[in-house]
């Protein structure tokens, strides 16, 4: 269930994550993760995880021209969005579980919303400290625990009742490290003892419910294991299923809460 290999994007499913994830859920956390990490002018960052990018972006809006900024992905797809949109920034595909880099490289690791998918959690963690310069910053953001947004509850659900278990599953894995205890846990088990956790409120917007449930569907392997019907009876009961989140003008609102663990490394 968290094997990062189950969540490699191909094709067009990454221009449908920049295009519709990343103005919908992941821009809005990109500004406040820069602040929590306190991203000075011209600090060599990494993002591990990148995706297309949107939180390197926001580091090299921050940091200035004299700053050094990496994103770094498994998936080529994601990368070649990543390379379009910020060709300025060093983009590298590889592995958070291995990462290419030497001790002790970067002023700020950063990693938004990735670790969930991650199949070796301790791993990478150990990585992204061990590449981390004494006095530097780690920040990793995770989503809450499921049961505290009903809306999406509600949503894999019904996913799960209409095209079965299987199709839901990578669903779930966002919400993988909601609980406090596991993401502490495996903190402590990659060696990092001093942290702090925060909690921090955020809104997931949509254009309309079947904006919402497109993407969730397109943008996920969940694609590959439902049929055009299933997807439209989906849709169709999804509309009565989170009556309670749409606007007066069609869109939808949803509460999804995260998590940022932030440690410095002495």
């Amino acid at each position: 269930m968290n094997d990062v290999h189950a969540w490699v994007l191909e094709g067009d499913q990454a221009e449908i994550y920049e295009k519709y994830l990343v103005p919908s859920i992941f821009a809005q956390w990109a500004h406040q993760v820069i602040m929590i990490a306190q991203v000075d002018q011209g600090a060599r960052v990494l993002d591990a995880g990148c995706r297309t990018g949107v939180l390197a972006r926001a580091a090299a809006r921050e940091a200035g021209q004299f700053s050094d900024i990496t994103g770094l992905d498994r998936d080529e797809s994601m990368l070649v969005v990543a390379r379009r949109l910020a060709p300025e920034i060093t983009w590298v595909q590889g592995d958070v579980q291995e990462l290419p880099f030497e001790d002790q490289d970067f002023d700020r690791v950063l990693c938004q919303f990735v670790l969930m998918f991650v199949k070796n959690r301790v791993a990478a963690i150990r990585e992204m400290w061990r590449v981390l310069k004494p006095g530097g910053r780690l920040v990793i953001v995770t989503w809450d625990s499921l049961e505290k947004s009903a809306a999406y509850s509600r949503l894999l659900k019904l996913i799960a009742g209409i095209a079965g278990p299987v199709a839901a599953r990578t669903l779930y894995t966002p919400w993988g490290l909601g609980d406090d205890n596991t993401l502490i846990s495996l903190l402590r088990s990659a060696g990092i003892v001093e942290f702090e956790l925060l909690m921090r409120k955020g809104i997931v917007k949509f254009p309309s419910i079947d904006t919402l449930v497109e993407v969730e569907i397109m943008a996920s392997p969940s694609m590959n294991s439902m049929s055009k019907l299933q997807c439209s009876t989906i849709k169709h009961l999804a509309y009565e299923g989170l009556a309670q989140f749409l606007l007066p003008n069609g869109e939808v609102t949803i509460q999804r809460d995260a998590k940022i663990v932030t440690a410095i490394k002495a």
